[in-house]
C-alpha cells in the first residue's frame, strides 16, 4: 500500500510539473494576473513554483526534515491552492491555461487539481511511516530539488533574464512608404500627435501571438491603458471573435488588415508590438522582449 500510494502521487506531481513547463508562458501570465504581482516577478514565482512542486514527491520518500517542518512543506501548496480558488471566484477571471489538454483549462480546474494533490500528500504523510530513516535524505533532498530548480531556469529563463530594457527610440517608420494605402489609412486612423498607442501585430494561428496578446491584455489591464491599445490582426477576419474569447481578451479594440501589409509593417516579424506617436515608433517589442517598465514609463 506504502509502494503503491507513493507511487500514484509521484504520477499525479508528475503530471502537474510536466503540465506546467509545457505552458510555463501561460502559467506565468496566470501568477501575473493575480493581485500585486508585476511580471518579472512573476516569472521568478512560476519557475521556483514549479521546482517547488516538482520536490514533493521526494519530500513523501526520503523524509529529509523533522517532522514538523515535513509536514509544513506538504501543507504550503494546499495553502496555495485554496488562494487561487478564492482568487478566482472573487478577484481575477484570467483562467490558468496550465494544461496541454484544451478541455482541461477551465476555471478552477488548475486550483482544484492542486488542491487534490496536495492534500492526498499532506493525508499519505500520515499514514505511510517509514521503517527506518534513510541515509544521507537531509543531503540529496537539497541536491535534487535546487538541481532540478537551475534546470528550470536553464531550459526555460524569465524573460528578462535573457534581454535588457531598451533604453533609446527606435528610428521612425515612415507609414507613407507602404505600396498599399490601406494599411497607411488604417495607421493614421489610429495614431494621435497627442497620445501614445499601441498597435500589436497578430495573426490569430501564430501560437506566440496567442501569448503575447494575453501578456499585452494583462499588461494593459493592470496599468490601466486598455483604451490605448489596439489588436491588429491578419488572417480570416471570422476568427477575430473566437481568438479574443479562447484568450480571454475584452475591451481592446481590434482591426483587419491583409496580411502583406501586416507583415511589411511589422518587419516580417510577428507577433510585433509597437508603442507609436506622431507617426514616430518610440519602442518596438516581439513577445519575448516586452516590458512592462516601458509601458509604465509611457502610460504613467
Amino acid at each position: 500500500m506504502k509502494r503503491i500510494s507513493a507511487i500514484v502521487l509521484t504520477i499525479l506531481w508528475g503530471f502537474l510539473c510536466y503540465n506546467l513547463f509545457k505552458s510555463l508562458d501561460f502559467f506565468e501570465l496566470y501568477l501575473y494576473s493575480l493581485p500585486g504581482l508585476n511580471f518579472n516577478l512573476a516569472g521568478v514565482m512560476s519557475r521556483v513554483f514549479l521546482g517547488f512542486c516538482g520536490s514533493i514527491p521526494l519530500l513523501l520518500i526520503l523524509r529529509p526534515f523533522s517532522d514538523r517542518i515535513n509536514k509544513l512543506w506538504l501543507l504550503i501548496p494546499s495553502v496555495i491552492s485554496v488562494g487561487l480558488i478564492l482568487n478566482q471566484l472573487f478577484l481575477s477571471a484570467y483562467t490558468c491555461k496550465c494544461f496541454i489538454l484544451h478541455s482541461w483549462n477551465e476555471s478552477l480546474v488548475f486550483e482544484l487539481f492542486l488542491g487534490l494533490t496536495s492534500m492526498l500528500s499532506f493525508i499519505s504523510y500520515h499514514f505511510i511511516k517509514q521503517d527506518k530513516e534513510l541515509a544521507f535524505a537531509k543531503v540529496i533532498f537539497p541536491i535534487f530539488s535546487l538541481t532540478f530548480l537551475v534546470v528550470i531556469f536553464i531550459l526555460n529563463a524569465p524573460d528578462w533574464f535573457l534581454y535588457k530594457k531598451p533604453q533609446h527610440l527606435l528610428t521612425p517608420f515612415i507609414y507613407d512608404g507602404m505600396n498599399n494605402n490601406n494599411g497607411v489609412d488604417l495607421f493614421k486612423e489610429l495614431n494621435s500627435e497627442k497620445e501614445f498607442q499601441t498597435i500589436c501585430l497578430f495573426n490569430p494561428n501564430c501560437q506566440f501571438c496567442q501569448r503575447a496578446s494575453t501578456k499585452i491584455y494583462l499588461m494593459a489591464k493592470k496599468n490601466g491603458f486598455s483604451e490605448h491599445v489596439t489588436f491588429v490582426f491578419s488572417g480570416n477576419p471570422f476568427s477575430i471573435p473566437t481568438f479574443m474569447e479562447t484568450y480571454q481578451i475584452e475591451n481592446i479594440q481590434t482591426r483587419y488588415l491583409n496580411g502583406e501589409d501586416l507583415l511589411r509593417i511589422a518587419n516580417g516579424t510577428i507577433p510585433n508590438i509597437q508603442i507609436m506617436r506622431a507617426d514616430t515608433v518610440h519602442f518596438n517589442f516581439g513577445y519575448r522582449d516586452m516590458f512592462e517598465s516601458v509601458f509604465q514609463e509611457v502610460y504613467p
